[in-house]
């Protein structure tokens, strides 16, 4: 399910979603990693995302919010709350 940024979803909400559609139809036990899911779960050392998952997922967002991470943003990019905070930062809403 792809999703484009509207003002009816919160930013975070956009976010969780992009998150959910880039872990579709990988090994991960869904069910599990929403159960333990917060927006400052780290997302490699709480959830348990690999580093290619991750920067699947950031490219998903890339591709969403029409923008592109610097290799230091994807660095500090490891929570929801975290890509949140970079996304508002540049003005995304």
């Amino acid at each position: 399910m792809s999703i484009a940024p509207t003002d009816d979803m919160s930013v975070r909400s956009q976010i969780e979603t992009a998150l959910w559609d880039s872990l579709e139809g990988t090994t991960y036990d869904l069910a599990a990693l929403r159960a333990r899911y917060t927006a400052d779960a780290n997302l490699s050392d709480d959830l348990g995302i690999d580093s290619l998952d991750r920067i699947t997922f950031l490219a998903h967002l890339a591709d969403v919010f029409g923008v592109a991470f610097t290799q230091e943003e994807a660095v500090v990019a490891d929570s929801v709350s975290a890509i949140e905070t970079l996304l508002i930062g540049r003005g995304q809403r």
